[in-house]
Protein backbone atom coordinates (compact mmCIF):
# COMPACT_ATOMS: atom_id res chain seq x y z
CA UNK A 1 0.00 0.00 0.00
CA UNK A 2 1.42 3.23 -0.97
CA UNK A 3 0.88 6.13 1.12
CA UNK A 4 -0.60 9.54 -0.24
CA UNK A 5 0.43 12.83 1.13
CA UNK A 6 -3.17 13.03 2.91
CA UNK A 7 -2.65 9.54 4.63
CA UNK A 8 1.73 10.66 5.46
CA UNK A 9 -0.10 13.17 7.08
CA UNK A 10 -2.32 11.34 9.42
CA UNK A 11 -0.04 8.98 10.46
CA UNK A 12 2.46 11.68 11.05
CA UNK A 13 -0.17 13.62 13.16
CA UNK A 14 -0.86 10.18 14.53
CA UNK A 15 2.93 9.95 16.13
CA UNK A 16 3.06 13.79 16.91
CA UNK A 17 -0.54 13.57 18.94
CA UNK A 18 1.63 11.09 21.66
CA UNK A 19 4.67 13.69 21.91
CA UNK A 20 2.39 17.09 22.12
CA UNK A 21 -0.21 15.17 24.13
CA UNK A 22 2.55 13.46 27.08
CA UNK A 23 5.08 15.98 26.46
CA UNK A 24 3.53 19.27 26.62
CA UNK A 25 1.88 18.94 29.23
CA UNK A 26 4.38 17.09 31.41
CA UNK A 27 7.45 19.95 30.48
CA UNK A 28 4.69 22.95 31.07
CA UNK A 29 3.76 21.71 34.51
CA UNK A 30 7.17 21.24 35.32
CA UNK A 31 7.83 24.30 34.46
CA UNK A 32 5.00 25.70 36.47
CA UNK A 33 6.43 23.45 39.58
CA UNK A 34 9.67 24.37 39.66
CA UNK A 35 9.12 28.04 38.75
CA UNK A 36 5.50 28.50 40.76
CA UNK A 37 4.06 29.99 37.47
CA UNK A 38 0.59 28.72 38.46
CA UNK A 39 -0.85 29.91 34.71
CA UNK A 40 1.46 27.04 33.07
CA UNK A 41 -0.74 24.64 34.63
CA UNK A 42 -3.76 26.27 32.49
CA UNK A 43 -1.73 26.43 29.25
CA UNK A 44 -0.65 22.49 29.69
CA UNK A 45 -4.94 21.79 30.02
CA UNK A 46 -4.78 23.75 27.04
CA UNK A 47 -1.93 21.81 25.35
CA UNK A 48 -3.29 18.31 26.46
CA UNK A 49 -6.73 19.86 25.03
CA UNK A 50 -5.65 20.23 21.67
CA UNK A 51 -3.69 17.19 21.27
CA UNK A 52 -6.96 15.79 20.86
CA UNK A 53 -7.56 18.03 17.87
CA UNK A 54 -4.38 16.42 16.56
CA UNK A 55 -5.68 13.03 17.11
CA UNK A 56 -8.80 13.41 15.48
CA UNK A 57 -7.30 15.04 12.87
CA UNK A 58 -4.83 12.65 12.16
CA UNK A 59 -6.93 10.11 12.27
CA UNK A 60 -9.50 11.64 9.83
CA UNK A 61 -6.46 12.29 7.46
CA UNK A 62 -5.26 8.72 7.71
CA UNK A 63 -9.09 7.53 6.82
CA UNK A 64 -9.64 3.51 7.12
CA UNK A 65 -7.32 2.58 4.52
CA UNK A 66 -4.35 3.00 7.18
CA UNK A 67 -6.34 1.86 10.10
CA UNK A 68 -6.95 -1.86 7.73
CA UNK A 69 -3.18 -1.76 7.07
CA UNK A 70 -2.28 -1.87 11.10
CA UNK A 71 -4.93 -4.34 11.45
CA UNK A 72 -3.07 -6.57 8.89
CA UNK A 73 -0.03 -5.48 10.08
CA UNK A 74 -0.55 -6.21 14.27
CA UNK A 75 -3.41 -9.05 13.89
CA UNK A 76 -2.75 -10.02 17.66
CA UNK A 77 -2.75 -7.13 18.76
CA UNK A 78 -6.40 -6.58 17.52
CA UNK A 79 -7.43 -9.80 18.93
CA UNK A 80 -6.53 -9.12 22.31
CA UNK A 81 -7.86 -5.87 22.39
CA UNK A 82 -11.07 -6.96 21.73
CA UNK A 83 -10.75 -9.56 24.38
CA UNK A 84 -10.00 -7.43 26.36
CA UNK A 85 -12.92 -5.28 25.96
CA UNK A 86 -15.19 -7.94 25.98
CA UNK A 87 -13.86 -9.04 29.78
CA UNK A 88 -14.71 -5.77 31.20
Amino acid sequence: MELGRRELWGVTLLVLNFVIGWGGPLLCSSLAEAYKLRWLHIVSLAIYGASWGVLFLGAWLAGPEVAQKCKQIIPGGWRAWRRRRTML
